[in-house]
């Protein structure tokens, strides 16, 4: 099977775009793919309101490939760091692991991995 994705929706405090943004790129995202297993990439995105998503909706989209049979492990380490986010955030102090910035709202953070269930189509692949 090809490799999957880790997927992070999130979103910075009211005012806190420019530095959440600056820190999550130049910071967040190197720190991850070092310290993370399995990891084979890092890309951000904004969401677009176009369509008109519900404001419940997380702005930002961070997606990580993950090398295929990494899968386990990465969910070990992404439960370890929710963990230690959790307990830092309970006692007040920086997690041990990955740093969070102030910026970001951690209420809104959603994250998952996503396996692939069929096999990549592209265009030319497709008949008109």
């Amino acid at each position: 099977m090809p490799e999957g994705i880790f997927v992070v929706m999130s979103d910075p405090y009211p005012g806190q775009d420019e530095e959440f943004d600056r820190w999550y790129v130049e910071e967040h995202m190197v720190e991850t793919l070092a310290e993370m297993p399995g990891l084979t990439y890092a890309q951000r995105f904004k969401r677009d309101d176009w369509f008109g998503l519900p404001a419940r909706f997380p702005g930002y989209l961070t997606v990580y490939g993950v090398q295929d049979g990494s899968a386990d492990e990465l969910k070990v380490a992404v439960a370890e760091q929710r963990e230690a986010v959790a307990a830092a955030r309970a006692a007040n102090r920086a997690p041990h692991r990955l740093a969070i910035a102030p910026s970001m709202d951690l209420e809104s953070v959603r994250s998952g991995i996503f396996l692939p269930t069929s096999a990549r189509i592209v265009p030319s692949q497709v008949r008109s």
